[in-house]
């Protein structure tokens, strides 16, 4: 716009100029006043340039003028005085903007010579510190006007054009920075191609030399399980150390465990040729180096409690706590037994379930597929989790009661009729039936014609004039249910004495027992590292399926959380929580300064809430300082240990915005089991997706089912696992030739299960001349790797596998962004599981209820997967549940026909003669 000085004021009217009504509204853009226009409407207010953030002309020809949260409005009443008028100011505020660059003339040339440097020779990664760095010498005026929502490049003069080009808008274009960096990262991967292939036995394969130069503010590999991420943190440290960007005293390695920590600096000590006394302030732990900080600080060690050196010693404390507690306070002794008794497992509502089979499943704690499968302390297996709430009650209180002993009726029609009553009371002789209705007066979907049933037996009753009353679903979900049965027991004057809570702990036992103990332990770190408050708590029990469920078990969790305090208060010791948290304090108060510019975390999948504001506090103290975390989120197994996932799957929302990588090629599994693990991890939507290629071909049926069967109810697990293991010991003998030749003395085994008890070696190893076998948990397997390996009990239970104790929706309680993904941390669990075997995998699943997670794999890797015995010989799946097989079974009449194994969850069967299919029903 030209040097004159406009005023835009709404045209008056007709009508305006007949009756006398003038607007008195007009608006002034003066160049001889270039940082503001001047409103006047009653008044003068000044609108500055630097807070307009948006002009726009409604429909009814409004100039609106944006500024921040507010705005002004002025109504032209023509449309081509308020587009001259929108132009006008444009060009005004670019003007202005014109003005504050020439201000910073100098600082730009300067910056534009810089670059120009780093443009021409590639010579340095250009990370978003570094822009940051190189705007803060610009001055605030300059910066402001490149980020202007009205700053149009073509309104200024070529000059001006020119050197913002070259200068501001490149530091600003994040797609011209993201050119410049892939050319630096290629060059440098050309120039270091030495340094790389000395690393590990086999060099570094070009996604880990792009990992190694990458030099974002945050940098996250997503490694898959074995794809040399070890190496990768060798060879990143090897490069920054040769090309002179740090100093080893720079750099810092997290680990997530004394073991793993010491691997990495012997590795790091190796490759690099690294002389001396080691690692010790350059390798750690996250408690090692929150140890070290509060050590720097207050000039001596903390002292920390010994249970937090070993790894079930904080369940052992939380069951210490609870026994302490139940002797003080009787209220608390009564919540305590209530929970193990009453709520040991969420009820989930039957609609929730997508089949009656899985609702069974979820419900079920016997190893028989049968109606009853709900186990009570009284020793009797009941139908549902309500029935056990009843019965747990009844023998709590000393009541004796039969269940579903039968009674003779007459029906509408004066027929005898046997009934089967839930509950039968001999000492009132008084029957009770808990019905299935909810307070809308229906019935489960799965249950046909419930409703109807229930009214004809109601009636039958009646007509018997038996001594009845009933109890139903709707007052479970009011959480009344025992109110109900107290007060119907009580009109008719039975008497009940309560048992020990020593009692009610014998009879459930450890396993139960351990399963709150390690809920609580759990939640007790997850309270102390996050800050939870108990107001949070109680709000997120809202939130669950069974929020009754999850409001009893606060009451209980939160005096246990104040017990655990105190007891460390008392004793003037920390846990490895508190050691987290004062290290927090003391570098975000800086009275520890960080000499650290460059952090590598390993396992950062492990990463817990306290962890990752201990990095944050860390990087806080130098805006430079990268963060280089490489991980897999496919191998998030330690929830219990604190860690939180979704600060590795939202990296970003945590710690900004950064280079995110992937290593995708393993060295460990072949294709085929590499595939169906893969393929079976990402059913869950929110894990990262990978495309994981193997260096080792794909080796037909690498995935073997073996269902295993009963010898007078007992499951032959353990020794279905021996005859696998001579099978393969057998194997190895007559191939030897096609393996030893590798170095190898023996092929190696590891039997691998879900839980302690179901070690089939009870703690010894077995021998055998071909193999070498190594036994443990799923847990303590991680990290390992062997040509093969069993899987034990991959079966439906409570302490199957998935387990449904680890999934307990209890956990949500203590996570702000609780994953809703069912088995979601199950499911990597079995992933890192199949994934230690190179050559195979033998699943032993219970033939009566094979795991969801055998179904899972059918439907993805029917082609690397094999049903067999234990001794090696094929069985056909069955093609209907897809998790069993079928076997030859008689019918009445004495005819042979083929059927599921697991019926009669699975009605499928097959004629043998023709191969007609049907079901029974």
């Amino acid at each position: 716009m030209t040097g004159l000085k406009r005023v835009y004021k709404p045209r008056d009217g007709f009508f305006d100029l007949l009756f006398g009504t003038f607007n008195e509204v007009s608006v002034t853009i003066d160049p001889g006043k270039p940082s503001y226009i001047v409103l006047w409407r009653k008044g003068i207010k000044r609108i500055y340039c630097k807070d307009i953030s948006r002009v726009v002309i409604s429909r009814s020809v409004s100039i609106i003028i944006f500024t921040g949260n507010s705005y002004e409005e002025i109504n032209l009443k023509d449309s081509r005085l308020a587009v001259d008028f929108k132009n006008d100011l444009t060009q005004f505020v670019n003007d202005y903007l014109a003005s504050e660059f020439e201000l910073a003339i100098g600082a730009l040339l300067e910056l534009r010579s810089r670059l120009s440097l780093i443009r021409s020779g590639v010579s340095c990664y250009i990370a978003r510190s570094d822009i940051e760095a190189e705007l803060k010498a610009i001055p605030s005026g300059a910066r402001m006007a490149i980020r202007h929502p009205l700053f149009r490049l073509e309104m200024l003069s070529e000059r001006l054009q020119k050197i913002i080009v070259d200068s501001l808008l490149l530091v600003d274009d994040s797609e011209s920075l993201a050119r410049l960096n892939d050319r630096f990262v290629k060059n440098e991967i050309s120039q270091y191609s030495n340094l790389f292939a000395k690393i590990s036995d086999f060099g570094l394969s070009d996604e880990q030399r792009e990992a190694c130069v990458r030099m974002d503010d945050n940098n996250l590999l997503i490694a898959a399980a074995g794809s040399g991420k070890t190496a990768t943190i060798v060879g990143k440290i090897a490069y920054v150390i040769e090309k002179g960007i740090y100093s080893l005293d720079q750099i810092l390695v997290l680990a997530f465990n004394k073991k793993a920590a010491q691997e990495l600096s012997e590795r790091i000590q190796n490759e690099l040729n690294i002389k001396g006394d080691g690692l010790d302030r350059q390798v750690m732990t996250f408690h090692s180096l929150g140890r070290r900080i509060i050590t720097d600080v207050r000039g001596r060690a903390p002292q920390v409690a010994n249970w937090s050196r070993h790894a079930y010693g904080a369940r052992q404390v939380i069951g210490e706590l609870i026994s302490l507690k139940c002797k003080e306070s009787q209220s608390f002794q009564a919540a305590w037994a209530d929970l193990l008794a009453l709520y040991p497992k969420a009820d989930r509502p039957v609609a929730t379930f997508s089949s009656f089979q899985e609702y069974q499943d979820y419900i079920s704690d016997s190893s028989n597929a049968n109606d009853r499968c709900v186990a009570t302390l009284s020793g009797v297996f009941v139908r549902s989790l309500q029935e056990q709430k009843i019965a747990n009650w009844l023998w709590m209180n000393s009541i004796n009661f039969e269940y579903e002993r039968s009674v003779q009726v007459k029906d509408d029609n004066g027929d005898f009729k046997t009934l089967h009553p839930d509950f039968y009371y001999p000492d009132i002789d008084t029957w009770h039936e808990h019905l299935a209705i909810d307070k809308n007066g229906n019935a489960p979907k799965f249950f046909k014609n419930y409703v109807r049933n229930a009214n004809l037996k109601r009636g039958c009753y009646k007509r018997a004039g038996l001594k009845y009353f009933e109890t139903t679903s709707a007052m479970a979900e009011s959480d009344s249910l025992i109110d109900v049965l107290k007060a119907e027991l009580n009109l008719r004057g039975l008497s009940y004495k309560m048992r020990s809570i020593e009692e009610v702990e014998k009879k459930l036992g450890p396993v139960i027992i351990g399963k709150f103990q390690t809920l609580m332990s759990v939640c007790v770190k997850h309270v102390r590292s996050g800050d939870i408050s108990l107001g949070d708590l109680k709000a997120r029990a809202k939130l669950v399926a069974d929020a009754e469920r999850a409001r009893r078990f606060v009451e209980v969790l939160w005096p246990i959380v104040e017990a655990y305090r105190k007891k460390l208060n008392v004793s003037g010791q920390i846990d490895f929580e508190s050691m987290i948290v004062d290290a927090i304090e003391f570098v975000s108060k800086r009275r520890y300064l960080s000499p650290y510019k460059l952090i590598l975390v390993d396992e950062f999948q492990d990463i817990s809430a306290s962890r990752a504001k201990l990095l944050s506090a860390l990087r806080s103290q130098d805006a430079s300082c990268k963060l280089f975390a490489v991980g897999d989120d496919w191998q998030s197994i330690y929830r219990f240990a604190g860690s939180d996932i979704k600060i590795f799957t939202q990296f970003e929302k945590y710690f900004g915005s950064g280079w995110i990588g992937k290593l995708q090629k393993t060295y460990r599994c072949n294709q085929a089991i590499a595939d169906a693990a893969a393929a079976f991890v990402q059913k869950n939507p929110e894990q990262v997706k990978k495309v994981v290629k193997s260096s080792r071909e794909a080796i037909p049926s690498s995935i073997r089912v073996v269902p295993v069967g009963y010898d007078n109810q007992r499951l032959l697990m353990a020794e279905s696992c021996r005859q696998v293991l001579e099978r393969l010991n057998r194997f190895a003998m007559r191939n030897e030739n096609k393996w030893r030749g590798k170095g190898a003395e023996k092929l190696s085994v590891l039997v691998l299960f879900r839980y302690n008890h179901s070690d089939p070696f009870k703690g010894y190893s077995p021998t055998y001349s071909h193999i070498s076998v190594t036994h443990l948990t799923f847990h303590r397997a991680k990290g390992l790797e062997a040509d093969y390996c069993i899987l034990l009990d991959i079966s439906e239970g409570t302490y199957g596998f998935p387990s449904r104790i680890e999934d307990d929706e209890l956990v949500k309680l203590v996570f702000k962004d609780p994953e809703n993904y069912p088995f979601a941390e199950e499911r990597r669990l079995f992933y890192v599981a199949l994934t230690r075997a190179s050559r195979g995998a033998f699943l032993l699943t219970n033939e009566k209820r094979p795991s969801l997670f055998i179904g899972n794999l059918v439907e993805i890797a029917s082609n690397s997967l094999r049903f067999e015995t234990a001794s090696g010989e094929p069985l056909r799946p069955c093609p209907d549940c897809r998790k069993s097989h079928l076997v030859q079974r008689s019918a009445a009449s004495g005819a042979s026909f083929l059927g599921c194994s697991s019926y009669p969850s699975c009605r499928y069967t097959e004629n043998i003669s023709n191969k007609e299919a049907f079901r029974v029903h």
